[in-house]
């Protein structure tokens, strides 16, 4: 699905050329230009086809990937020594692994829907470039990708180590949020609603 959506991709716009090409010639048979916008609608409902096929193709995968990881990560939890668990918050210890299930299905969609069939579309692309306008035009693009490749690459490194903060406050947040709520009977009892609010804004000030 993933190279038929891309050829789709490719084809529509050569057909759009062919077919505007196929108008400024002066003396053209009516039957040239509809079968080239017929080439052109075809292929741009193909493409459509094949992304919404590769995506329902998908769901399943990735959501049977993540039961997995789900429960091999439970099964994990409960091997683990009970003094560490007693001594663990659970609220970021929950927190952890369901941002490790999202990372999951995030990067199975990255590398199926953007890594991969953007990697086909561009050497398809130099392919055509190469053919109609040269090598040197194809030597163009591909200095101008790996200059972007380059940059947002060291960009999105830079960020990490943000994204490491924030994720960090994000489970202290959360460790707060579930354990005030599982001990509420003893949150009341000593009267420490707002202490427990101010504790909890605090976390929650940290990830903005």
């Amino acid at each position: 699905c993933i190279v038929l959506a891309k050829l789709a991709t490719i084809q529509a716009p050569i057909q759009l050329g062919a077919l505007i090409n196929s108008l400024s010639v002066p003396v053209t048979a009516v039957t040239t230009p509809l079968l080239l916008l017929s080439s052109f609608v075809l292929a741009k409902v193909c493409q459509s086809a094949f992304t919404e096929l590769r995506g329902i193709i998908f769901s399943d995968v990735s959501q049977d990937a993540c039961r997995r990881i789900a429960r091999k990560a439970f099964e994990h939890v409960h091997t683990l020594d009970v003094s560490f668990l007693i001594g663990s918050r659970s609220g970021e210890v929950q927190a952890i692994i369901s941002r490790s299930l999202r990372s999951v299905t995030s990067m199975l969609n990255m590398m199926l829907f953007n890594m991969i069939p953007t990697a086909l579309e561009f050497s398809l692309v130099l392919w055509i470039l190469a053919t109609h306008a040269g090598i040197p035009a194809a030597l163009i693009t591909t200095a101008t990708m790996a200059a972007y490749v380059g940059f947002t690459t060291y960009y999105t490194t830079k960020r990490n180590e943000y994204r490491r903060k924030m994720n960090m406050a994000e489970n202290e947040a959360n460790a707060r949020l579930l354990d005030s709520i599982i001990n509420a009977e003893s949150v009341r009892f000593f009267a420490n609603e707002k202490r427990e609010t101010e504790l909890y804004d605090e976390s929650l000030a940290k990830y903005e």
